[in-house]
């Protein structure tokens, strides 16, 4: 079984399944949360959310995605429509688990902060530095040199922390292209 997030309304009582995914973080779920949420979560990669708050957030955050993968067609489309679903919810909160799918403390791969500093910039051609660092290998338990690693826009950002391969953003397959911005919606 592969790793999943999901995106629910109401979480804390009752969650209704509205979006999820396998192997990746939706692009577009990080619109809805901010360094604070990132802070203040109980647990890394387990966000519980006001519902109108992240939905501003997301309706705000629409044209900085549609600039950032311009040679998308329909971002705005894909977009929108989650954003509907989480609006027909009427839960006071929704919630966001990533934790099978985030880069953990010792991993090579950038840590979701990355991701949501980027969207947070609000700029399409954000740079962001993730500095060097040593990890210990899981492996072999020696140490393991990270070099510094910069990020020169909002698009590598997202495609490196959601696992993403920008390739698979060019399939001629509507829904498939659709699940990696805001994952399979659930009716």
């Amino acid at each position: 079984m592969s790793a999943r997030g999901s995106l629910v309304s109401s979480p804390g009582s009752r969650p209704q399944l509205v979006a999820e995914s396998a192997s990746y973080i939706p692009l577009f779920w990080l619109s809805f949360l901010t360094a604070d949420d990132l802070t203040a979560a109980e647990y890394p990669g387990q966000y519980e959310l006001d519902r109108k708050e992240a939905i501003d957030r997301g309706e705000a955050k629409v044209p900085l995605y549609v600039e950032s993968f311009s040679d998308v067609p329909r971002v705005a489309e894909m977009v929108n429509a989650l954003l509907e679903k989480i609006k027909e919810k009427k839960s006071k909160t929704i919630g966001i688990e990533v934790t099978e799918l985030m880069a953990e403390e010792n991993d090579t791969l950038p840590p979701i902060d990355v991701a949501v500093q980027a969207v947070q910039s609000g700029s399409a051609d954000c740079t962001i530095t993730i500095p060097e660092r040593t990890i210990q290998n899981p492996f072999s338990g020696e140490d393991l040199n990270i070099p510094e690693k910069t990020f020169s826009s909002l698009r590598e950002a997202l495609l490196a922390v959601c696992m993403v391969d920008g390739r698979d953003l060019k399939s001629n397959k509507r829904e498939e292209v659709r699940d990696w911005f805001v994952g399979h919606l659930w009716d």
